[in-house]
């Protein structure tokens, strides 16, 4: 009977001879876990794999055999060498420190912060590192902060809420932009509105 194991290829010598950090059967010539190259190819070697110490090397196939890019960051970490934040991450990979940039949808353009500080990109007239108020002058987060429109007469100044865009009206006076009398008062002016109770004493 014909011994069908001679017609197996046969895989050209390397020249590297043995290492622990490449496998070698009849089959196969590759890079160990932990580590990436092409022993099969002339010159070709098995070096370590660099992921900023931010993977899991528990597991098995933690980086690429063949490229050496690493596949299991932790940490919210990412890149080829898991050495930057993930995106909708900031802070610092060397230092395995990288947090949610959490921008409020309502104030910001974008999920995506600044790398490094996690500032947000805010919409007009909203502030905060997420985004999450309303500068002076503009009001109602929920609607992306619009600009204030206090009357002057009927309101104490032209700063609204910035949460909800109300107005802070003078005594009797009511409206998101105090621009009318409370029920039961009267005579809507500089000083407000006067309780019809006051209007009766003169």
């Amino acid at each position: 009977m014909k011994d069908f194991s001679e017609d197996r290829p046969e895989i050209p010598p390397t020249g590297l001879g043995e290492s622990e950090h490449v496998l070698s059967n009849k089959w196969l010539i590759g890079c160990a876990d932990g580590y990436f190259g092409n022993p099969q190819v002339p010159g070709g070697y098995c070096q370590k794999c660099d992921c900023s110490g931010n993977a899991d090397t528990s597991q098995r196939g933690w980086c690429d055999s063949l490229t050496g890019q690493c596949l299991m960051c932790l940490g919210n970490t990412a890149g080829w060498n898991c050495g930057e934040c993930a995106p909708e991450h900031f802070g610092n990979a060397a230092q395995r420190y990288c947090e949610p940039c959490s921008c409020n949808p309502k104030g910001s353009l974008s999920s995506q912060c600044d790398l490094t500080t996690g500032q947000c990109i805010c919409k007009p007239g909203v502030v905060g590192r997420t985004c999450n108020r309303c500068a002076d002058g503009f009001g109602n987060l929920e609607a992306g902060c619009e600009p204030c429109v206090c009357n002057r007469v009927g309101s104490r100044s032209e700063i609204c809420d910035p949460t909800t865009g109300h107005c802070n009206c003078k005594p009797g006076v009511f409206g998101t932009t105090c621009d009318s009398c409370l029920e039961g008062y009267y005579g809507f002016s500089q000083q407000g509105c006067r309780g019809l109770s006051k209007i009766f004493e003169y």
